[in-house]
């Protein structure tokens, strides 16, 4: 099952987190995609040019987590995330890929990574999640 992009974007846009970040969804080769906008307020440095980087880590699991919903139809609950920050992340347009690595009956693994259009990733994570109920509010 892979969940059209049109529904799943419906899905991230019920969180007001994500509406806060105007995520979009797209895709590259079979993978998701996602970008996201981030202002000064998104900044701990006072003159709002470098992403916070807990909400680096709140961009990452957010489209890791995706991931598994697209090709499961099922949402997933974070067990364990794991994020190497290798480098500033500017504030503005970010994008973030993903890949699925492994689908269980009830754990999941993702890889999500985030940069800055035409730069080197900034920060990547692997997480583990466990399965929760349908996409939609079923069991």
């Amino acid at each position: 099952m892979v969940v059209d992009l049109d529904r799943l974007q419906r899905a991230l846009e019920a969180s007001p987190v994500h509406r806060a970040l105007r995520m979009r969804l797209g895709e590259d080769r079979g993978d998701l995609r996602l970008s996201a906008q981030v202002g000064a307020e998104g900044a701990p440095d006072g003159l709002g040019q470098v992403v916070h980087g807990g909400l680096a880590a709140t961009l990452l699991d957010t489209a890791a987590c995706f991931a598994l919903v697209r090709v499961t139809g099922h949402d997933w609950i974070t067990v364990d995330l794991r994020v190497d920050y290798l480098r500033p992340l500017a504030t503005g347009t970010l994008e973030l890929g993903t890949t699925v690595l492994a689908v269980g009956a009830t754990l999941a693994r993702a890889r999500a990574w985030v940069r800055s259009p035409g730069a080197e990733v900034a920060a990547e994570a692997v997480g583990t999640f466990r399965r929760a109920k349908e996409l939609g509010g079923g069991g």
